[in-house]
């Protein structure tokens, strides 16, 4: 059963998330690298393990952090696909 947890903005996403509980009893919580990480499925996976060789070379961040934040970008984009396809549908049906 999910549980609604507020998570500390310094390591994680800073808003309150939904978390199962692990077998042990304690909820889990993602940060912002794995929900970044959960973005990058499939062909979008692949694109971020291409960019993230380069983009690490030339910047201060590392190939995950690369890999999560454009995981991260795809993960948004389908939000805000799906988010303007469901206001559409609402004018719609006005």
């Amino acid at each position: 059963m999910p549980i609604a947890s507020t998570v500390p903005i310094a390591s994680t996403v800073p808003i309150a998330i939904a978390s199962t509980v692990a077998a042990v009893g304690k909820p889990r919580r993602m940060d912002t690298r794995s929900i970044g990480l959960a973005g990058a499925r499939g062909w979008r996976k692949r694109v971020a393990n291409v960019a993230a060789g380069p983009v690490s070379k030339r910047s201060s961040l590392s190939e995950e952090q690369v890999r999560a934040g454009v995981g991260g970008l795809f993960l948004l984009l389908s939000i805000v696909y799906v988010a303007s396809a469901l206001v559409d549908l609402a004018r719609r049906n006005r």
